[in-house]
């Protein structure tokens, strides 16, 4: 009798054994389809460095860190790339980047499948704009509830680049200006705004930054940036794909970008308003030494 309970009890270990090793196999390879998953703006020369994990819990919480709802995509200690941000997510996420002050390791961030009302989105992105975060990637943003206006601050930010595609706003009737004077006014040297349906974008209230715009497959007519004239520094401007009919409003809207070397204004509906109509000419100083090229601001 006690060699048959001996036998029983070895039998019931092994199972418990073979079981704990079969789900934590599982779990690892989980694991790995997540860490091997790297944000699309990732610098090639960065892939050679050694991979660290950031740690994902509050420093002074004692949370497990299953009670994160939303899932890591990517963890190193300088990427960091979550998914699936709901609005009862967003204190946990200020809590966890405001660990992340100037001079952290911390230098991109991706937030994808990203859908909370606009007071949450501005208040995380405030958090950011007060990081160690230089790049920061948005894909598949749903902006809930109504856009109101926002004091933000842009003073002292590590930012350099905000990359935003494929954002639906839930709200009808709000105005535009509290929704686009927020990106506008952005003292960083790159935007993206793309595949967002956006009809319109300010010019930024005073001398901007702004190296490179990219407002790819969007919903911009002719009024864009007319009679702006604090885009001085802007170098790249990319509208393809957009609702441009006028050749010489293309033209008046470049007259002041006084460094523009790059214009893509492909797959639009433009043409040419009459023989009684010209496009604004200037002097162009492009990349070449020597003489000026004249620039009608269509390359």
């Amino acid at each position: 009798m006690q060699e048959k309970m001996r036998s029983l009890k070895n039998f019931f270990l092994c199972e418990c054994l073979f079981t704990l090793v079969f789900w934590n196999s599982i779990i690892l390879s989980v694991g790995n389809e997540f860490s091997t998953s790297v944000s699309h703006y990732l610098p090639e020369e960065n892939s050679d460095n050694e991979i660290k994990s950031l740690p994902l819990l509050h420093k002074n919480s004692h949370e497990p860190r299953a009670s994160f709802d939303w899932v890591v995509i990517q963890n190193t200690t300088e990427s960091l790339s979550l998914s699936e941000i709901k609005n009862k997510d967003v204190n946990k996420l200020i809590d966890l980047l405001s660990n992340f002050k100037h001079g952290s390791s911390l230098q991109y961030l991706t937030l994808s499948n990203f859908s909370v009302d606009w007071r949450y989105f501005v208040e995380i992105l405030q958090t950011i704009w007060h990081s160690s975060i230089e790049y920061l990637n948005i894909n598949n943003m749903t902006q809930l509830s109504e856009i109101k206006p926002y004091n933000f601050n842009y003073s002292g930010t590590s930012m350099k680049a905000l990359t935003v595609k494929k954002v639906s706003i839930t709200s009808l009737y709000f105005s535009q200006d509290d929704l686009y004077k927020i990106f506008s006014d952005m003292n960083i040297a790159a935007l993206t705004i793309a595949e967002s349906e956006m009809i319109h974008m300010l010019c930024p209230s005073s001398d901007s930054p702004f190296k490179y715009l990219n407002f790819l497959k969007n919903d911009l007519t002719d009024l864009l940036f007319q009679r702006c004239e604090t885009l001085i520094h802007l170098e790249k401007l990319i509208l393809q794909r957009n609702k441009f009919k006028s050749l010489s409003k293309a033209s008046l809207m470049t007259s002041h970008m006084k460094s523009l070397r790059y214009l893509d204004m492909s797959s639009n509906m433009l043409h040419h308003d009459g023989a009684e109509q010209h496009c604004q000419e200037r002097t162009w100083s492009g990349p070449r030494r020597g003489a000026s090229t004249p620039f009608s601001g269509l390359t």
